[in-house]
């Protein structure tokens, strides 16, 4: 949930209330997580439950993808930081720092480049060196977006988006009294949940199945942004 909308959880039925909690645990999640890796901005960490639920990885290397997001990778730097006497270069000997960093990108132990190759093509390597082990992408697996590319659009705003189109000659009287009614939802699946966007639509029609009245308009952001509850807030609008 964004800082900024206020919900009357007294009004809320429970369905809504639980996608509610949701959201707003997903959004302080982010923003702790991405201020612990000194970033401003969202945490965006979507494809880790991908890469964690995959049934194509056995669950050692789902294990190995999540320890590593949480940084629980044991490399001989991460010891050493910790107060333990050990040696922090690659156990593999290639002389340099052991980092989880290194282990993926960069380590030149032969078997590591062999199977490196094998997963990681030759763009990819250089985008992740030239990033360097700062970048959080490459060494936590998750992106850090400014905050503005998830800040709300005012839902006054949303609201001046709907659009009613009557058509011409049809008199008021015929469209209340209309025989058939379409409604339907529809909504956008992107990477990111808070990038997804629906919208709704109704069409009335004569008992000719003559064309009356559309109308169409997005679902306010501070409701769930799902195709189905595209389809109940076109139903509502339909009562008003």
């Amino acid at each position: 949930m964004h800082d900024e909308a206020k919900i009357n959880l007294i009004s809320c039925p429970p369905a809504l209330l639980k996608d509610y909690v949701k959201r707003a645990t997903a959004h302080q999640w982010e923003v702790t997580f991405a201020l612990k890796q000194g970033s401003t901005g969202l945490a965006y960490c979507q494809h880790w439950s991908t890469v964690i639920n995959s049934k194509k990885l056995s669950p050692l290397q789902r294990n190995a993808a999540m320890r590593a997001a949480y940084q629980c990778v044991w490399t001989g730097m991460a010891l050493v930081e910790r107060g333990y006497e050990v040696s922090p270069l690659c156990p593999l000997g290639c002389g340099q720092h052991d980092t989880l960093f290194h282990r993926v990108w960069t380590c030149t132990a032969p078997n590591v480049v062999e199977e490196r190759n094998k997963v990681a093509s030759e763009q990819l390597l250089y985008t992740a060196r030239a990033a360097g082990e700062e970048d959080p992408l490459f060494s936590r697996g998750f992106l850090s977006l400014p905050r503005a590319l998830a800040e709300p659009v005012d839902d006054d705003a949303v609201r001046n988006m709907t659009v009613v189109e009557r058509f011409d000659g049809v008199p008021n009287a015929l469209v209340h009294n209309a025989r058939y009614c379409f409604v339907d939802g529809s909504a956008s699946k992107p990477l990111w949940y808070r990038w997804a966007r629906a919208g709704w639509a109704i069409s009335l029609f004569d008992e000719n199945f003559k064309l009356l009245l559309v109308a169409r308009g997005p679902v306010w952001l501070t409701l769930p942004q799902t195709s189905q509850f595209a389809e109940h807030m076109a139903r509502a609008v339909l009562t008003q």
